[in-house]
């Protein structure tokens, strides 16, 4: 089985909603595990994320932010940075085999911040994905 990690610093909710939205277009992958996680813990996700999750046909009910430290014993074949803070700083997975960076807008519960965060998952991290996991 092939474990993914979806990595965020500061706001868990940028690796939760990436995280849904790649479980939900890259289902098709058998043996694949997908775990998102944040540098810090926030209590809930952003509210304007579970609607556009619930809008993707996307049950948000079991969705929780995890941490790091939730993580950080565990092993990953492919780490994705969600953002620059760890292009810099990525913690050390001793066995992932690959990391690769790249960078997304903060979730803020601005007008539009939301759909700009869902529409850039799908227009870059997605397709990434499908032709890194073929």
């Amino acid at each position: 089985m092939k474990r993914l990690l979806l990595l965020s610093s500061g706001n868990p909710c940028r690796a939760v909603v990436a995280e849904a939205l790649c479980k939900k277009y890259l289902n098709d992958k058998d043996g694949l595990s997908i775990v998102g996680a944040g540098e810090n813990r926030s209590e809930k996700v952003s509210e304007s994320a579970l609607r556009m999750l619930e809008d993707e046909g996307i049950d948000s009910s079991q969705l929780e932010p995890r941490t790091l430290n939730d993580v950080e014993d565990d092993s990953f074949d492919l780490i994705i940075t969600l953002c620059d803070h760890f292009k810099e700083n990525c913690p050390i997975f001793p066995d992932a085999t690959k990391t690769v960076h790249m960078d997304f807008p903060i979730l803020t519960e601005e007008e539009g911040s939301c759909e700009v965060l869902f529409n850039k998952i799908k227009e870059k991290l997605i397709p990434f994905l499908n032709k890194e996991l073929a």
